[in-house]
C-alpha cells in the first residue's frame, strides 16, 4: 500500500499536501509566538516607562542619601534603575518623537522632552529579531548570561545626573539548568 502511494500520481499529491500544510501550520505558530512576544515585550517597556517616571518623582521627595538604598530595593533582575553621570540611551536605536512609548514619557515626565531619552533594542521587532537569532545565535554565558537590555529609559534629574532604567531580556539558560552549569 505504502509502495503504491509513494509510486502513484495520488499519493505524491497528498504527500505534497501534507507537507504543505504541516510547513504552514510550523509558520503561522511561529509568527503566533513572536507575535505574542512582541505583545509582552510592549508591555513591559510601558511598564518600565511608567516606573522610570515615578521613580524619579520619588527620588525628588526623598533624601539623596536613601536614593542607593531606594535603587536597590525596586531594581529587580529584569528592571534595573540606576543613578549614572551620563545618560545609558543606545543612541543608535533611539525611540522617534512620534514613537507611542516616548509620547508616554514625555505625557507622563514632568521634565521638558529634551531631558528624556529613550532606546529601544533592535530585537524588540520580530523580523529582526528571528533573522539576527538565526544568523548570531547568542551562546555566551558568562556574568549576565547573554541578556541583552531591550529598552532603556533615561530622564536627566539635574544636570550631569540621569535616572537610568534598562529592561532586559529574560536569561538565555533555564534557571534550572543554569544552577547546575555553575557548581
Amino acid at each position: 500500500m505504502i509502495e503504491y502511494l509513494r509510486k502513484s500520481l495520488p499519493g505524491r499529491v497528498i504527500g505534497l499536501l501534507i507537507l504543505g500544510f504541516g510547513l504552514l501550520n510550523a509558520a503561522t505558530v511561529y509568527v503566533f509566538y513572536e507575535e505574542r512576544g512582541r505583545a509582552v515585550r510592549l508591555s513591559q517597556m510601558e511598564d518600565l516607562v511608567a516606573r522610570s517616571v515615578s521613580m524619579g518623582r520619588l527620588l525628588d521627595e526623598t533624601p539623596s542619601e536613601l536614593h542607593g538604598q531606594i535603587l536597590a530595593a525596586i531594581s529587580t533582575e529584569r528592571l534595573q534603575f540606576t543613578l549614572d553621570h551620563t545618560s545609558r540611551v543606545n543612541p543608535d536605536n533611539m525611540a522617534a518623537p512620534d514613537h507611542p512609548l516616548f509620547q508616554q514619557l514625555l505625557a507622563s515626565s514632568p521634565v521638558n522632552d529634551a531631558d528624556n531619552s529613550l532606546s529601544i533594542s533592535p530585537r524588540y521587532y520580530w523580523c529582526y529579531s528571528w533573522i539576527k537569532n538565526l544568523t548570531v545565535p547568542d551562546f555566551t554565558f558568562g556574568e549576565n548570561e547573554g541578556r541583552r537590555p531591550i529598552a532603556i529609559v533615561s530622564i536627566q534629574r539635574e544636570p550631569g545626573n540621569w535616572l537610568n532604567g534598562v529592561l532586559m531580556t529574560p536569561s538565555s539558560f533555564p534557571a534550572g539548568l543554569r544552577q547546575c552549569w555553575w557548581r
